[in-house]
């Protein structure tokens, strides 16, 4: 789905890094998408990091988490991948569950190349607290985790939080509550990775991303009502919501 989106978003070419078994399955579902296979005798683990390396060298932009798993080999694949990449990271899903435990290795990257777009309760793993602090205190929390870390936050939800590590908060108004479901933050990763790889700055991507993914959802409402549309739906639309803005 990330990568679905990233096409979707206007990204020239997207390469999907999957394990050797699922490749010719996901090349089918994806025809526009490159697909490149990982040797999974022994799953996600940091010996991949060389042939990752590889691949990022040549690519602008690198979005990991969304279908990770946390066995102790990724988390520490994940890990080094933080530490070592040299192009901008947008991190979600299994990558911000390995991240709570380490959050510390974000500093080591440069500041602000880093998006992280955790939900609520991902935040609260991240920042050591409950869910209703967080939701107490949204910005506030986003940006303390920015600044501390030196990474562009996307706090996901109603008005979605998007901040930087020098205190710009920008609160996006488009979305509604039919996002509420599997998938949503998947296409929201593949869109930001494809805005930073078209030449936007990663804070400037965070936010075009969050208003356009909530944009093509609310287009989604109209067409199918406030609940049961999904993620591949809001997909769909977001050619569609660029070219809407472009007009």
């Amino acid at each position: 789905m990330a990568a679905h989106a990233c096409v979707r978003s206007g990204s020239g070419l997207v390469t999907l890094a999957v394990p050797a078994q699922v490749r010719q399955s996901i090349a089918g579902h994806i025809p526009e998408v490159m697909t490149y296979s990982i040797p999974d005798a022994e799953g996600w683990s940091p010996t991949l990091l060389p042939e990752l390396k590889r691949l990022w060298q040549e690519r602008s932009v690198v979005a990991a988490g969304p279908g990770l798993e946390q066995a102790p080999a990724c988390v520490e694949m994940v890990r080094k991948l933080v530490e070592q990449c040299s192009v901008p990271l947008v991190l979600d899903a299994d990558a911000l569950n390995v991240l709570a435990s380490v959050p510390e290795i974000l500093v080591q990257r440069p500041t602000g190349m880093t998006v992280v777009t955790p939900h609520p309760g991902e935040m609260a793993r991240l920042c050591g607290i409950d869910t209703a602090q967080v939701q107490a205190q949204r910005i506030r929390t986003a940006q303390e985790f920015a600044s501390r870390y030196g990474v562009v936050v996307v706090l996901k939800g109603a008005r979605s939080v998007i901040t930087d590590p020098y205190g710009n908060v920008r609160i996006n108004s488009s979305g509604n509550s039919g996002m509420a479901s599997g998938g949503m933050g998947d296409i929201l990763t593949g869109i930001i990775a494809a805005y930073i790889s078209q030449g936007l700055a990663p804070l400037d991507a965070a936010t075009l991303g969050v208003y356009v993914h909530g944009r093509a959802a609310d287009l989604c409402a109209q067409q199918f009502g406030p609940v049961g549309y999904t993620a591949m739906d809001v997909a769909q639309n977001l050619a569609g919501v660029r070219q809407e803005l472009e007009a």
